[in-house]
This record gives C-alpha cells, sequence and structure tokens, in this order.
C-alpha cells in the first residue's frame, strides 16, 4: 500500500474500531498507557488450549494509537500466544506505514505492547495457580505420610505392650465379654428365642460405653482431640 492508502486504513480502524468493547469474563484483561501522548488501552483476552479465543479493547487517545488497538484486537483472535509474543514493530509497521509507525512509534505499538504483556501476566498466573496446587498436592502426601507413620508406631506399641501378661491380658478379656454378650442378645434371646438378657442399666452402662468407646474409637478421639487442639 502507499502512504495515502495506509492512512486511510488507519482512519477506517479509528472510526469503526473492531471488537471494541469490554469483554466479561475475560481469563486476563490489563492496561496500559502513553504518558507522552495521554493514550490509554486497556485489551481483554479468552485464552483456551494456549490459543487467543476472542480479544478486545477499550481506550482513549489518538487516532494512531485507537487505531492500532483495533488492528491489534483483530489481529490476534486465533493466534497462540507464542505467536503473540513473535509479533512485534515490524508487524505494526506492514499495518500502518513505515512512515506513519517511525514518527510515532509508541503510540502505533501501544496496543501491541499490552497485548504481549497481557500473555506474560496470564502465563505468570498459570504458573502462580500450578504452585500453590503443588503445594497443596504435597502438603496433603505428607499428611498422609505422618498418619501412616503414626498407625505403625501404634501397631508396634501394641506388638511390645502385648508382650507383657499385665498389658496384654485386658484387650482379649474385654473382646471375650463383649462377644459373649452378643451372641447372648442377638443369637440366643433373638434368633433363636430361648431367653432374654436385662438391657444395662445404671453406672454398668455407662462405664460399658465408656470402654467400648475407647476401645473401638480410641484413634478417632485421638484425632479429635488433636484437631480441637489447634484451633
Amino acid at each position: 500500500m502507499d502512504r495515502q492508502e495506509y492512512i486511510e486504513f488507519i482512519l477506517d480502524h479509528f472510526e469503526h474500531p473492531r471488537h471494541r468493547h469490554r469483554m466479561e469474563g475475560a481469563d486476563i484483561q490489563l492496561g496500559g498507557g502513553n504518558p507522552g501522548c495521554g493514550d490509554l488501552i486497556t485489551v481483554y483476552l479468552k485464552i483456551d488450549d494456549d490459543k487467543v479465543t476472542e480479544a478486545s479493547f477499550e481506550g482513549e487517545g489518538c487516532t494512531i494509537s485507537q487505531a492500532g488497538g483495533s488492528i491489534i484486537a483483530e489481529m490476534v483472535e486465533g493466534l497462540t500466544l507464542d505467536e503473540i509474543k513473535e509479533l512485534g514493530t515490524h508487524t505494526m509497521i506492514e499495518e500502518m506505514g513505515e512512515d506513519v509507525v517511525k514518527s510515532r512509534v509508541r503510540c502505533a505499538t501501544l496496543a501491541l505492547g499490552t497485548v504481549q504483556a497481557a500473555v506474560d501476566a496470564y502465563r505468570a498466573k498459570l504458573a502462580a495457580d500450578n504452585t500453590s496446587e503443588k503445594i497443596a498436592a504435597d502438603l496433603a502426601a505428607r499428611a498422609l505420610d505422618v498418619e501412616a507413620r503414626e498407625r505403625e508406631i501404634a501397631g508396634k506399641l501394641i506388638v511390645v505392650e502385648q508382650g507383657r501378661w499385665f498389658t496384654a491380658l485386658p484387650r482379649p478379656l474385654f473382646a471375650g465379654a463383649f462377644i459373649i454378650y452378643v451372641w447372648k442378645v442377638v443369637v440366643w434371646d433373638k434368633v433363636l428365642g430361648l431367653g432374654v438378657t436385662d438391657p444395662l442399666k445404671g453406672d454398668v452402662a455407662d462405664w460399658a460405653m465408656i470402654v467400648l468407646t475407647a476401645y473401638f474409637g480410641g484413634r478417632s478421639l485421638e484425632k479429635v482431640a488433636r484437631i480441637l487442639a489447634r484451633k
């Protein structure tokens, strides 16, 4: 194109901007500015599978900066993030002409620079999210390792305790009494219908519940106590 055609192209994008709107649900949005000229640009990108699926912009300023926003918003749709990073001043020269870009390079490249900065911000955000997930996974794995270690230590403790008759004896005695009681109530009384067992009452019932809870729910009680202690 000759110089006049470039000027008409720029005016067309300025007067009839493409994709000029605020985007809801953008994956990344970023603002940029040119202090020397007072130009402002905000770009919005939706990204899927490392590719820009939708782009838009808002802004105010000179004809060249706002036309550049329209040109870039239209250009980057369908490009991968790597392809966007490969764009440069030469891209804007191809779109706007060498005379315009070299005389107003900051205005001409404002939108492009802002989009490329948005790509960097999006990648940084992904890296931060992945790091957070990795830390959470590591903490969960460590918690499981600690719990497994606690089980192992508890198992060894039981083995050591049961090596002595006075620590090993209560477990089988209580287990035997419990089994006999359950067999009497369920099988003898209910299934066979050969007798009736009086329900436990008073202190006997209370102590039986305490011993039963401690015997079967000891580990759960420990975990509850540990959680309460952390708060």
